[in-house]
């Protein structure tokens, strides 16, 4: 059947009533109409049967125009004869130039006798192609809202697709170079926003403007990739990205990295971190907490320098420099690191402070060798001031003096309490027993050579002027020798040099600290019991405010005097006048 419409309009309605059927035509209906009523030619009609239900036409229908006012407009290859032949039963050509259909167009064929729909168009101008069995539109489109729908007549944006059960909803097939490609573009479609790209060896999806690549679920954004390439996971309290594990994901039996607003989780079901570079472990935490730098922990933190010298380097850009603290319980207890923090000299010096004793030992043992107790005592060999066989200074101990105290175990031998050498050469030593202490000077005949007696002792001992004077600290008066004035008789026993000055360094202004404050800190734990903050007890710290100025001035050098160093002098002189008093006695 053949179908051709074209204008001017009909008004079926209006018309059908006038249709008369001439004589000598056959096989063709012609209809025609004018626009008034009163220039309506002959319509020639064969093959035209009318009911109340509509008309059916055999063969070709030719008119000017149509037009359907109310109910609708179906056209379809009625023919049993073509019932068993599907492409015998099909329109041949429909052309419209000019219809007006006041309601729905549906287009239908008939295939084993059962006529389906195929295609209809309502009066809201959808468009909706059926499926094979003619009852659901599977291409739909909805002109009101301007969308199309693939598998589905009710599209719920410009493009929906609906795919059948266990079927891809979108599948793009490759160009011959193997890529298939979707963009996304503005809305003239000028300038392209984003880009998903395939290929069998990788698959691409990128922004193409300076924005971030937004991920999320439940309508809200999760992760990001922002134009600089930084991946930020957001907008939760509690994000976890779960691992290589058959666990629940975000819960302890898996591994997990999680983070929140204030603080970066790790979570290891077992064996604990590794951390690598160049396939070989540089790091380790193992299940126990335990932190192994370049090595296996063998404690809370082991670090292995390899054959670098450094293990570690502790920095600061604080003006007090760095230093390290440790803690018992949440309470800091010690310190030991760059004197400014810790209030004990500046940044330049090396300060530790003990909470209790300072105890320093050696060799594979736990035997003190040193110890400097809370008073500040210094103890060597011992850990009490009168411990036998120790070496005891005693800070501000004797009358607002420095003590040094030396103990021995019982014995009746000699002891040295202090030895003097010179090169490995032995030259002098203080010496005690049970009952006295001697201050011995080297004085070996194996030590001297060219020994001649001493010559004008007499004369020289007259040289010495000793005098009685009165000390310019306390005036207290005493017998004794003007150094410089001995030093002309015997060099030896005298030291320096007369009115001689030195350089020292002093102290200007003082250092200023200032005490702050460190308020207590409680305990702070996780969901899972674990300690995230020590609590700590209150303290006060001193923290340097300025440095302490210094400077150099000339002082006084003073002369000093061995006057052990004139007891030969003495002997000699006395010698001299003993063998003047026996040669006169003889006379």
């Amino acid at each position: 059947m053949t179908v051709k419409i074209t204008k001017p309009a009909l008004n079926l309605r209006e018309e059908l009533a006038d249709l008369r059927k001439p004589s000598g035509i056959a096989g063709e209906a012609v209809l025609r109409a004018d626009t008034t009523a009163d220039a309506r030619e002959a319509v020639e009609l064969s093959n035209v049967a009318d009911s109340a239900t509509g008309v059916d036409v055999s063969g070709t229908v030719t008119a000017d125009g149509l037009t359907v006012d109310g109910g609708s407009l179906s056209l379809s290859p009625y023919n049993t004869t073509y019932s068993n032949n599907p492409e015998a039963a099909k329109f041949e050509s429909v052309t419209v130039d000019t219809a007006q259909i006041h309601t729905d167009l549906n287009i239908y064929t008939k295939y084993n006798n059962i006529l389906q729909k195929r295609m209809s168009f309502n009066d809201d101008g959808d468009i909706s192609f059926y499926d094979d069995t003619g009852s659901s539109a599977k291409f739909h489109w909805d002109a009101t809202d301007e969308r199309l729908g693939i598998g589905t007549n009710a599209p719920s944006a410009p493009l929906s697709v609906k795919a059948a059960s266990n079927a891809y909803a979108i599948r793009m097939h490759g160009r011959s170079d193997g890529y298939s490609e979707l963009y996304g573009a503005s809305s003239d479609g000028a300038t392209a926003y984003s880009f998903l790209q395939s290929h069998p060896n990788q698959t691409k999806l990128y922004t193409l403007v300076n924005s971030p690549l937004l991920l999320g679920t439940n309508g809200s954004e999760r992760m990001r990739i922002d134009s600089s390439g930084d991946i930020q996971m957001r907008d939760k309290a509690d994000v976890r990205l779960t691992l290589g594990s058959n666990g629940t994901v975000g819960n302890n039996t898996s591994n997990w990295i999680r983070g929140d607003d204030n603080q970066m989780r790790f979570n290891s079901i077992s064996d604990g971190y590794l951390f690598e570079t160049n396939g070989a472990a540089k790091m380790t935490i193992d299940s126990s907490g335990e932190v192994g730098i370049g090595c296996s922990p063998a404690a809370r933190l082991h670090v292995d320098s390899g054959t670098n010298d450094a293990a570690a380097y502790f920095d600061s850009t604080s003006v007090n420099g760095a230093h390290i603290r440790f803690l018992q319980d949440g309470y800091v207890k010690n310190y030991i690191g760059c004197g400014g923090g810790i209030g004990l000299g500046d940044k330049d010096d090396l300060s530790m402070r003990a909470y209790d004793n300072l105890i320093f030992a050696t060799g594979n043992t736990s035997t003190p060798r040193m110890t400097i107790n809370s008073s500040g005592d210094v103890l060597v060999g011992g850990t009490s001031e009168n411990a036998e066989g120790s070496f005891t200074i005693r800070p501000n101990t004797s009358n607002g003096s420095c003590m040094v105290q030396i103990n021995r175990d019982d014995t009746t031998a000699t002891s040295n309490a202090f030895v003097f050498y010179n090169e490995g050469t032995g030259v002098g030593a203080i010496t005690y027993n049970n009952t006295a202490t001697s201050y011995n000077t080297s004085s070996d005949y194996r030590l001297k050579e060219d020994w001649q007696p001493v010559a004008n002792a007499s004369d020289r001992l007259m040289a010495l002027n000793p005098v009685n004077f009165a000390w310019k600290a306390d005036g207290s008066r005493v017998d004794g020798f003007l150094a410089h004035e001995a030093q002309e008789v015997v060099p030896e026993a005298v030291s320096g040099t007369k009115d001689a000055m030195r350089t020292e360094e002093y102290e200007v202004t003082p250092a200023v600290y200032e005490d702050v404050v460190i308020p207590a800190v409680d305990e702070v734990l996780d969901e899972d019991g674990n300690v995230i903050t020590e609590a700590q007890e209150e303290r006060t710290e001193q923290n340097l405010v300025s440095e302490a100025v210094m400077g150099e001035r000339d002082v006084e050098d003073y002369q000093g005097i061995d006057q052990s160093k004139l007891v030969p002098l003495l002997t000699a002189a006395l010698q001299e006048a003993l063998a003047r008093i026996e040669a006169l006695e003889n006379k």
